[in-house]
Parts: structure tokens; C-alpha cells; sequence
């Protein structure tokens, strides 16, 4: 299944194959288009459909998988790497299903964001050469190179989404904190290295006239009510994420509260880690908890927040809080980690020692639970549901047989909600065209295609699409009235409504072709 943003985003891609070249998400100056340049390179091996497109996602959240088993051993250990691999592999329905969207990169910036945390690890904590009484020195070399990854790495997540900012502020801080010495001759690589790395969004920007910054500044301002918007990352957004809670079935609250223990546990379990080994120094292992402190701070101080609290309800931020997920992981891994008998001993490293069984089953049982919390989600969750979009969820499962009646029927373009249209189009590989003349011209949405709507204006005569199980929809009763004949037929949840005596501008009908349908 795919929504009317993930059809967007397949659609580019084929727009890539004849020959366009976008920077960024049609109409989304702040989201990089990696994912549509993917999809086109699959497209060129397994064709055009809903399965490659879903590939995107799918590639991308196992590079997350595998670059939080290589943080998860900077600050826990080998073994507990394991178990953090294995909780992000299996992730809360919320966090899965906005993962395995293909409507942005954000997969891709939260297994960079793992990268770019690892790095600045490596800067931060890794002495200079020559320092008395260390085993593994850094040479200054290596500190140059893992500083150009660093900046390389950051300006290209930077371009992917806003987001990103969350890991490189995280960065900034721990390098100011634990390398200060380091920052004079590092600070000229890392800013090579983010001119470098962000290219597309300089390149971008320049173009637009940058519309990335007025994007972010002028699309959601900051809202006067921080209070309300904490109220909804705390009470909303974070239960979502953390599989806590979750919008299409029920939770039962045992389930939440051993969750959340385990959870906040783990939290505490990285805090404590850091004092044995680091005292009141900042310690690697603190680096998850002053991530997940710099995306709260960042998330409410900016306009991020702000849709948090539109009037219709939905979710519009969620995906914004996403990379929080990252931290659980390695929560949970931490919390393990000292019933595998900590460093050098134990039953998965060293000699065993005396009751290692027992703590290895401790240890099993403490990740079982995570696990079965978050696969309680799946088995309770409505798939149909979990796949729609947020902002429209009457999406149909499938569209080829309102494709089949259209080609039936020799119609070719259609006035229709975008969010069904769009995946219309991408079955159809564009045979038919749909514009969504309320979404742009009375709610004020974005245009995406502005070539598509050009096309459905100019159209000798154009049919309406409806999602509706209405048993007469209100622009029939528009049609009499205007003294229309028209044809009707009815497609499982698609009502076809063809204008038969004359063309009709959707301007005479735009009331009876609204959000509803």
C-alpha cells in the first residue's frame, strides 16, 4: 500500500528516468529527493511498482539497523550491540510504519545521525597521539579524516531533512565539551567537509531563492503556546514513538507501563554507566541521553513543533520526534549489558563465571519483553490503517480496478483527491492523470505536479473521481442542479462521475469535491 506522498516520491522517480533532475521533494524545499533517485535506479532493474518503491525504505532501515549495532559497541559492548540490533529490527507499528514509507528519508538521516554520533565519539574520546600511558592513540591523520567524514556526512543528512540538525547539534556539544583542544585544527575539516557534503542544498537553495530557509520559517512558525506543544510531544508524539501508545488499536496498559520501565530503565542504566566510568565527565555512553535531550529542546524551540497543535487533530509531527527512536536501542542494550557479566567476562566473553546462566536469561528475558511489547502493536494494529496517510486515512487498498473502468470508460484525466489520485497515477504510469483542484486552490495545499494540473485543465472533458460510500454524493445533486447530464459508476469505494452534456470547471463544483472525499 502506498499514500498519496509515497506516490508522489515514485512518481519523481520515473520523472528521473526521462530526464528531470530535482534537488528536493516536489514542493518540499526542505526534504533532499534521494529516495525518488533509488527508486529510479531500481525501477531500472525490477520495473515500475509499489514493490521497488517500497525496497527504499525497506534498504534503508536495515542501514539503520546495522549502524546501531556499530554505535551500540562504541558505548556499551560487542555482545549488547547485538541486542540493540535486534530491538531496531523490530521496532514499535508507529515507528515501523513511518520507516517504511517512502515519503521522505527519514530511515536515511536516522542511520546517518548513528554514523555521525559514532564519529564525533571517535573525535571526542579517542586521545591524541603521544598522550602518556594511552594504548590506542589517534594520529592526527585519522583525526583529519574522521573530521571530513564527520562534515561530509552532516551537510548531506542536512540536505536529506531538518531533522538531522538533532545529530549534528549533539555533535557540536560533545566535541565542544570532550576536544576543545582538538576543535582549532579539526574546525577548518569539518566545515570543508560540510560545504562538501551539503552541495544539494546549497546548490538548491541558490536556485530557489532559498526556499529551504523560507520554507522552515515561513511554513510553521514558531507557536506562542509552548506549554500546549509540550503537552503534545509528552502526551502524543513520544507514547507513539515509544511504543507506549499507538493509533490503530488498543494498547493494554500492562503492556505500556512494563515498556516504559524497561525503558526509562535503560536510560538510567546509560546515565550510571557514564558516572562508574567518567565520573562527572561527560562519558560515551551519555551521548544517546544528550541526543535525546537536544532533539526535545531543538524540537520545541523551533518550528517543528508548531503543526503539533492544528485544529484538525492529525498527526503532523510525529515523524519529526522519529530519530528519538534511536535512543531505545541502546537504552535497552545497556540495561543487558551487565547481566552478560560486563566487560571481559561472562557468558558471551571470557571465562564464565559463577552464575552467568542465570544472568544470560535474564538478560533474554529482559530484551523478550521489549520485543513482544512492540510485536503486540502488530498483531493488534489494523494494517489498512497503519498505512495511510496521516492527514487522510480513506485511502482504498488498491487502485487497478478504478484504473481498469477509467480505461474502460476512455477517460484519461480526472479531477480527484490527491491522495488517492496520486497512487492512481502511479499504477497507471501517468495513462491517466489526476489533479486536486480543491486540495490546491481552496485549502491552500501544495501544487506537486504543476505539469498534471495542467493537463487535467486543458482536458476536453475531464471526469470526477470521489472516495465516498455516500449513497448520493453531493455532486451529483451539484450536477442537477446545474442541469448536467452525467454518468455515473461505482468502483468498490470510487465513484466515477463523467460530465456528459458539457464540461465542467471544477470552480462550479468545488464544495461537493472537498476533504471529504
Amino acid at each position: 500500500m502506498i499514500d498519496g506522498d509515497e506516490a508522489m516520491v515514485g512518481l519523481m522517480a520515473r520523472h528521473i528516468l526521462q530526464g528531470q533532475r530535482p534537488i528536493f521533494l516536489n514542493g518540499l524545499q526542505y526534504t533532499g529527493a534521494l529516495q525518488a533517485y533509488e527508486a529510479a535506479a531500481l525501477y531500472q532493474v525490477l520495473g515500475m511498482s509499489r514493490m521497488a518503491l517500497k525496497l527504499v525504505p525497506l534498504a534503508a532501515s536495515l542501514a539503520f539497523i546495522l549502524t546501531t549495532y556499530g554505535l551500540a559497541r562504541r558505548i556499551v559492548s560487542t555482545p549488547a550491540a547485538l541486542i540493540a540490533a535486534l530491538v531496531a529490527a523490530a521496532p514499535p507499528v508507529y515507528v515501523a510504519a513511518t520507516m517504511l514509507k517512502a515519503w521522505a528519508p527519514y530511515p536515511e538521516v536516522m542511520a546517518l545521525g548513528n554514523l555521525l554520533l559514532a564519529l564525533a565519539i571517535d573525535l571526542a574520546w579517542r586521545p591524541a597521539k603521544g598522550t602518556p600511558g594511552d594504548q590506542s592513540p589517534e594520529d592526527p591523520a585519522a583525526g583529519r579524516g574522521r573530521a571530513l567524514a564527520l562534515g561530509l556526512l552532516g551537510g548531506f543528512a542536512l540536505w536529506l531533512q531538518g531533522v538531522a540538525v538533532y545529530a549534528l547539534a549533539t555533535c557540536a556539544l560533545v566535541l565542544l565539551a570532550r576536544a576543545p583542544r582538538k576543535l582549532p585544527r579539526l574546525a577548518p575539516v569539518l566545515a570543508a567537509g560540510l560545504a562538501l557534503g551539503g552541495i544539494p542544498l546549497w546548490l538548491g537553495n541558490l536556485a530557489s531563492g532559498f526556499g529551504t530557509a523560507r520554507s522552515l520559517a515561513g511554513g510553521h512558525p514558531l507557536a506562542q503556546d509552548l506549554v500546549a506543544e509540550a503537552g503534545a510531544l509528552l502526551h502524543d508524539s513520544l507514547p507513539r514513538v515509544l511504543g507506549l501508545w499507538q493509533p490503530w488499536g488498543a494498547t493494554p496498559a500492562p503492556v505500556s507501563w512494563a515498556l516504559g520501565g524497561v525503558v526509562g530503565a535503560g536510560l538510567l542504566a546509560l546515565l550510571l554507566r557514564g558516572r562508574a566510568s567518567h565520573g562527572r565527565r561527560l562519558a560515551p555512553s551519555d551521548v544517546p541521553l544528550v541526543f535525546a535531550l537536544m532533539l526535545v529542546l531543538i524540537y520545541l524551540g523551533s518550528g517543528f513543533a508548531g503543526p503539533s497543535l492544528n485544529p484538525w487533530g492529525f498527526d503532523a509531527t510525529g515523524r519529526y520526534v522519529l530519530p528519538l527512536w534511536g535512543v531505545v536501542p541502546l537504552a535497552v542494550a545497556a540495561l543487558a549489558e551487565p547481566l552478560l557479566g560486563g566487560p571481559g567476562r561472562g557468558p558471551l566473553r571470557g571465562p564464565v563465571v559463577r552464575g552467568a546462566p542465570l544472568r544470560a536469561s535474564l538478560a533474554a528475558s529482559l530484551v523478550a519483553l521489549v520485543m513482544l511489547a512492540h510485536l503486540a502493536g502488530y498483531a493488534t494494529s489494523n494494517p489498512r490503517q497503519v498505512f495511510q496517510s496521516p492527514y487522510w486515512n480513506k485511502l482504498p487498498f488498491d487502485s487497478q480496478p478504478l484504473l481498469d473502468a477509467l480505461r474502460r470508460a476512455g477517460i484519461s484525466a480526472v479531477w480527484m483527491n490527491h491522495w488517492a489520485g496520486f497512487p492512481l497515477m502511479f499504477d497507471a504510469q501517468e495513462a491517466v492523470i489526476a489533479a486536486d483542484y480543491y486540495d490546491v486552490f481552496v485549502g491552500g495545499g501544495i501544487n506537486r505536479f504543476p505539469e498534471h494540473f495542467a493537463l487535467v485543465e486543458r482536458a476536453d472533458r475531464p471526469a470526477y473521481v470521489l472516495v465516498t460510500d455516500e449513497p448520493v454524493p453531493a455532486l451529483e445533486r451539484r450536477l442537477q442542479e446545474l442541469g448536467v447530464t452525467y454518468r455515473v459508476e461505482r468502483v468498490g469505494p470510487y465513484v466515477i462521475v463523467q460530465p456528459l452534456s458539457r464540461r465542467v470547471n471544477p470552480t462550479e463544483v468545488q464544495d461537493a469535491i472537498d476533504y471529504r472525499y
